[in-house]
């Protein structure tokens, strides 16, 4: 989400540890992209989830006017870019990670800068 609040702010505001610390999130409990709670997993939160939140938030900027925010743009990771991850019950549940990479997508428009 802070990719999103950053995309969509001037470019003269430093994008580092001491911009980030300035912004503040609140989390719901049992909520994919929030705190879930045990057993229940957020794996998909930390990209596709997490994607979709970059969209709605810089698109979310364009709602105050021209020259503000971002368009919604495809997702950076799509369904052809998925992690599957888990236990594999044949080699003794030993924990396995796979990243499926098929495709990638474009970047959302951006407003033109204004003439002064």
């Amino acid at each position: 989400m802070i990719g999103g609040i950053f995309n969509a702010l001037e470019n003269d505001i430093p994008q580092n540890a001491g911009s980030f610390r300035r912004v503040r999130f609140k989390f719901r409990d049992d909520c994919a992209i929030g705190r879930p709670a045990f057993p229940h997993s957020c794996s998909v939160a930390t990209t596709n989830i997490s994607e979709r939140l970059v969209n709605v938030s810089q698109s979310a900027f364009a709602q105050l006017g021209d020259g503000h925010g971002l368009a919604e743009g495809g997702t950076g990771l799509g369904a052809g870019m998925a992690v599957v991850s888990g236990k594999d019950h044949r080699h003794g549940d030993a924990p396995y990670v796979n990243r499926m990479m098929l495709s990638s997508n474009g970047g959302p428009a951006s407003p033109m800068p204004m003439a002064g």
